[in-house]
């Protein structure tokens, strides 16, 4: 479905049921959110002037599901891990599309690194997290069992074999052809490197995240901060989460000191953590990569003005690419 006629649904919908969550039926104004990460799901803030709230929603099975867990486990993600306070499940009349009705957030992501007392906040929430047995069983009832091997290639490796195929002849034109083979190549060496690495073979216990890059932790204007976008939360590896938090800080990351954090959860986390760590800072290179080409293609699909979607993500898959080869020449 265009984005048109979906935020059109939506409209709709809290136009006609908005008094059910206190808002001026009336005055109902409905703005479509883009998503830099893709058309998976789709966003909207909804507003009456008084009150606003984030609607988040999915047609795919499997996108659904994960909104279900979300829905699922909210009041112990609210209550222990700063998770924005869940208002309803909504289905669209009309439509496949489900999904969840949020209190929306008004804030910025905060510069962690110029911010050691939060960040140290942050560090210790996902610290507890990702031992949180309780959670973790419950988790581990809904995926199996897993090693960290399985985790890299359910969070990743399964995601860059279905965009290899959403971009067979359908690269765009500044990007060459001829390198679609390489993509392929490099997924299939990645897939072999996991795969010979001692240190995939350990245990994935953890509950994880599974999306927390630093733009999915919003401060609001009074200080509380918030942590977004739980629908991958599942049972994984640390490493994909400490990965996507702590790679985009850069340099900074290397350079904090003993006792700011970082180094005290490496010293009772797993041994073969860091050379997980090390391996994911070349898949997150690889995926701005091959899932930002599919990301341009879908946003192709969408048939809509994304204005500079599209200008923005090549300059960010040119860059990714001269970084990644750098690293992978070294």
């Amino acid at each position: 479905m265009k984005i048109q006629q979906l935020t059109q649904l939506v409209r709709q919908h809290f136009t006609e049921q908005g008094a059910i969550y206190d808002l001026q039926t009336d005055a109902v104004q409905v703005n479509y959110r883009l998503n830099w990460a893709g058309f998976a799901n789709a966003s909207f803030q909804l507003s009456d002037g008084r009150n606003s709230y984030h609607f988040k929603v999915s047609e795919a099975p499997r996108n659904k599901a994960q909104l279900k867990r979300w829905q699922r486990l909210h009041s112990t993600l609210e209550k222990e891990y700063h998770a924005p306070r869940l208002v309803d499940w909504v289905d669209l009349p009309g439509s496949d599309y489900s999904g969840l009705l949020l209190v929306d957030i008004p804030g910025k992501s905060p510069d962690l690194v110029s911010e050691p007392a939060l960040f140290q906040e942050v560090l210790s929430t996902i610290d507890r997290l990702h031992g949180d047995q309780v959670l973790g069983v419950v988790l581990r009832g809904l995926d199996g069992p897993r090693s960290c091997l399985k985790s890299y290639l359910q969070a990743y490796h399964n995601r860059f074999l279905d965009d290899l195929r959403g971009l067979e002849g359908r690269l765009p034109d500044w990007f060459e052809a001829r390198q679609l083979d390489w993509l392929k190549s490099e997924v299939r060496g990645l897939e072999q490197a996991a795969r010979l690495s001692s240190a995939f073979q350990a245990p994935a216990v953890s509950p994880v995240h599974g999306d927390l890059s630093p733009s999915n932790i919003i401060r609001s204007e009074g200080g509380r901060w918030n942590i977004l976008d739980w629908d991958e939360l599942t049972i994984g590896d640390p490493a994909q989460d400490w990965s996507l938090l702590l790679d985009p800080l850069g340099q900074a990351r290397a350079e904090f000191p003993v006792g700011f954090g970082w180094h005290e959860l490496v010293q009772h986390a797993d041994p073969g953590l860091e050379r997980r760590m090390e391996f994911y800072a070349r898949v997150l290179l690889f995926d701005r990569i091959l899932d930002g080409l599919a990301d341009v293609v879908e946003g192709r699909d969408t048939g809509e003005d994304l204005g500079n979607y599209e200008s923005a993500k090549k300059a960010s898959i040119l860059q990714a690419l001269e970084q990644y080869r750098a690293r992978t020449d070294s």
